[in-house]
């Protein structure tokens, strides 16, 4: 399976994300695919985010590679368009979308 790539928006933390944004080129967390509402509170995945460019930079909107940390995961949700939520225990800390 080639490159996903996806847009990320990390809350704020008024928003009730993290303190600070991740740092360093590699982020690995829950993801919940919204368009599985169905398992969406039952099921996560791991998810490997990879950002793109450079990463001394802090801002709130990454761009970044994404990809399942097992294989057994369903790799078919990995589609355009799909919108997906990262998790660090039960709170949510940025939205994303694959484009």
């Amino acid at each position: 399976m080639g490159e996903i790539h996806a847009t990320l928006n990390w809350l704020t933390r008024e928003e009730g994300g993290r303190k600070e944004l991740p740092f360093g080129p590699r982020y690995i967390s829950e993801g919940r695919f919204l368009d599985h509402t169905e398992k969406r509170d039952i099921e996560g995945w791991s998810l490997i985010v990879d950002k793109l460019g450079d990463c001394e930079i802090q801002t709130p909107i990454w761009r970044a590679t994404i990809r399942f940390g097992v294989e057994e995961a369903p790799h078919e949700w990995l589609v355009n368009g799909a919108k997906f939520e990262l998790y660090e225990g039960n709170r949510l800390v940025a939205l994303g979308q694959i484009d």
